[in-house]
């Protein structure tokens, strides 16, 4: 009988050289082509494994700004293919190609699944004028392995299993695109265009607007931990900040004055309240314009001799900058004629620098180091790095900043979310170029992923001060942490008050109380927001109930310092993480998987926050103005008078009318007559106000943006600017059956 011999498979091995950029060689990849395109899969490590699928034969790669340099390594590996499959395996990772569906899975070393790939698609689209295609990778998961990160999200979620999410740069959300599991691995997506993230019966999804090819990292390790150090040795180590960064932080939104950011740091020292650092939030520019990037000398006459001041008290100085300016400002009309302004100025005449261009980079920093590096600012606190646009909903601010035009990358479609990324690497590397003195220190608004290279600190943006706003901040922070960025933190008392009384009522205090303890246990540990005043003698003094046990927990924030520097020295030596979701320390335990009021602050403290209310309710009393006290500028009772402008400057009266209610919602849609913008426009209200008592009144607003209030011509509350605040006038007397000439007046930015 003749013998026949069947080759079913074959093995090949490889010793790939790990390279120091994205640019690849065949040693250390191997490339299946599929009937239209291809799948690379990329060997970096032996617990990393790049996959990228291009729907088309050639593909020209862009540089990846996440993955900007990792270290030189060795990987061998080998290949394995069958007339079925064919697999790529490092010893401890094996990716596994499904022929008949071109699908990649992962396998651990023991052999056992770890993600199950069961799908993917390209939609060719057309966006911004460019050919490209919408991509979707989906994954099928196992029931019970749970699934954290994607950064910072107000909703609450701790476990994403289940749930949806729109990873879109806003004021209160930060995103990275990055997830990981229980089961001990992590996806690393690699793109910048509007991205979504789906888990549920149907299986897991990622999927982008704008892409020449699905690109992600596999990342795998025996614990959290170590996948966790995956996505920091592909996208960048954290650096170590000085000691007095993990101090007492003090800002409020906003210290007007030279003698009043000073003041504040003499008050501290003191009374022999620990603080470390002061915050000298926006408007020093005064006069100057939006964001010229330098104080009005008028309100901050030596800017020099404030920070030598605040040095010699042993504290330093972070100050707040934006990146965009107003066309009265020099550093604008400069932006501009360099062409380093991204589209054109928006309807408030401010133009948005492109941080994707280096030059632009170099030039935004050339004026904070000329104007406030210099002069001996510490710490930059680079605010609204989304960038913030107008809209209400996710799809209006997308087109918004869709039609701005073209960075210097390409569209703002396809680089949508790392604005932030880019802003912080030029802040970073142009001070490390400048002097190794001084280590650099930097808190932002958004992030992406690879930012903790650039010493870049995340807080949770302009919240409200409200008990379930306070227990969301939990989850928040440690999916933030847990996407594999290590610092994080809150406006400890949220940002807005969402009280009239702020400080001097007693249902804020408690809540700011619990907040500052929970403060206590984040790796920057800060207080901040508009409304009231944060200083902690300003909580009523040392006779106060809350004086001493917020004098004590910040006390015990610097009985803490060693442990918590030397969890500082793990995150930046062996890539640890301070703020811990139970999963990191308890991964064998699925009770833990939905716990969102609880975490590890290092090995030694399990945190468990008090996120409800004990002891006051709110002890104010108020009501909305009846209609029936309101004349309008006829005499006509119930109702005022209206003007209606586009533009916050009252520029164009686009219609008149009346209003007998003061309660309103301009945003609803129906409130606002449709002859006014959707943002940027501005209302007057005008008439009379009738006091039915004799007696002391105190009238409060609260309000997104400008605010002022007139009585008898006088002006008895404002603030004009574009941040909601709370505000009251204080005591007014008023004598009965009197009418008062009234007029409030309101501007809306987004």
């Amino acid at each position: 009988m003749k013998k026949t011999t069947f080759v079913l498979f074959t093995i090949l091995i490889c010793t790939g050289l790990y390279l120091s950029s994205c640019n690849t060689d065949y040693e250390n990849q191997y490339i299946y082509q599929t009937d239209s395109g291809f799948i690379k899969l990329e060997i970096i490590d032996t617990n990393i494994i790049r996959v990228v699928i291009s729907p088309e034969k050639e593909l020209k790669e862009r540089p990846s700004l996440m993955i900007t340099h990792y270290p030189e390594k060795k990987v061998t590996w080998e290949l394995t293919e069958t007339y079925q499959t064919l697999e790529v395996s490092t010893g401890n990772l094996t990716a596994h190609i499904k022929k008949s569906s071109n699908t990649v899975s992962f396998y651990n070393r023991a052999g056992n699944l770890l993600l199950s790939g069961s799908g993917h698609r390209f939609r060719k689209d057309t966006v911004s004028g460019e050919a490209v295609y919408n991509i979707r990778q989906d994954f099928r998961l196992t029931p019970y392995e749970a699934i954290f990160g994607l950064g910072q999200f107000q909703d609450g979620i701790m476990n994403w299993r289940g749930h949806d999410a729109v990873l879109f740069q806003d004021n209160t959300v930060a995103v990275v695109p990055m997830f990981v599991s229980t089961k001990n691995y992590g996806i690393l997506w690699d793109n910048y265009s509007l991205t979504t993230f789906h888990d549920g019966t149907d299986g897991t999804a990622l999927s982008s607007k704008v892409a020449d090819a699905i690109d992600y990292y596999f990342i795998t390790g025996s614990n959290l931990d170590e996948v966790i150090s995956g996505y920091r040795f592909l996208t960048g180590k954290a650096p170590m900040f000085g000691k007095w960064a993990y101090g007492y932080w003090q800002s409020k939104e906003r210290y007007k004055t030279q003698e009043e950011t000073v003041g504040v740091v003499k008050e501290y020292r003191k009374r022999r309240i620990p603080l470390d650092n002061i915050v000298q939030d926006w408007m020093y520019w005064g006069n100057l314009g939006w964001n010229a990037l330098d104080f009005d000398r008028a309100r901050f006459p030596d800017p020099e001799g404030m920070m030598d001041t605040i040095h010699r008290y042993n504290a330093h100085i972070m100050i707040s900058v934006w990146p965009n300016f107003a066309e009265k400002t020099e550093v604008f009309r400069e932006m501009e004629e360099r062409g380093y302004l991204i589209g054109n100025k928006d309807s408030e005449s401010r133009g948005l620098y492109d941080s994707y261009n280096p030059a632009a980079r170099d030039f935004y920093w050339s004026w904070l180091r000329k104007n406030l590096f210099s002069k001996g600012i510490d710490a930059w606190w680079l605010d609204a790095t989304e960038p913030e646009v107008p809209g209400r909903t996710i799809p209006e601010k997308v087109k918004t900043i869709e039609n701005r035009g073209n960075n210097a990358l390409g569209s703002m479609a396809r680089y949508l979310l790392p604005y932030s990324l880019m802003t912080t690497k030029g802040i970073y590397e142009n001070q490390r170029k400048t002097t190794d003195k001084k280590r650099v220190f930097i808190l932002t608004r958004s992030a992406y992923a690879g930012q903790q290279k650039y010493a870049a600190v995340t807080w949770s943006g302009d919240i409200h001060a409200q008990w379930n706003v306070f227990r969301n901040q939990i989850s928040a922070g440690l999916n933030f942490c847990m996407a594999g960025i290590p610092y994080w933190t809150t406006d400890i008392g949220a940002f807005l008050p969402d009280n009239p009384l702020g400080n001097r009522d007693n249902a804020y205090r408690e809540l700011y109380l619990r907040w500052f303890q929970f403060g206590v246990f984040n790796p920057i540990f800060r207080s901040h927001g508009t409304g009231t005043a944060r200083e902690i003698y300003n909580f009523g003094g040392e006779d106060s109930w809350i004086y001493q046990p917020l004098l004590r927990f910040d006390r015990f924030r610097y009985r803490l310092l060693p442990y918590i520097y030397s969890m500082a020295w793990q995150v930046t030596k062996n890539n640890y993480t301070m703020m811990r979701g139970l999963a990191f320390d308890f991964n064998n335990d699925p009770a833990v998987y939905t716990i969102d009021n609880e975490f590890m602050f290092g090995p030694a403290f399990l945190v468990a926050p008090v996120t409800k209310k004990m002891y006051f309710e709110k002890n104010y009393v108020g009501k909305t103005i009846p209609s029936s006290d309101l004349f309008d500028n006829k005499g006509a009772r119930g109702r005022l008078y209206a003007e209606f402008y586009n533009g916050i400057n009252f520029d164009t009266l686009a219609t008149t009318g009346f209003v007998n209610d003061l309660d309103i919602n301009w945003n609803d849609g129906t409130s606002r007559p449709e002859e006014v913008n959707d943002y940027h426009y501005s209302i007057r209200l005008s008439g009379e106000l009738l006091s039915p008592e004799t007696g002391k009144y105190t009238f409060v607003t609260t309000s997104n943006d400008g605010i002022r209030i007139k009585i008898d011509n006088h002006v008895v509350l404002e603030n004009w600017t574009g941040h909601g605040v709370t505000l009251d006038t204080g005591d007014i007397f008023l004598e009965a059956g009197r009418k008062y000439r009234l007029t409030i007046e309101y501007f809306q930015l987004l």
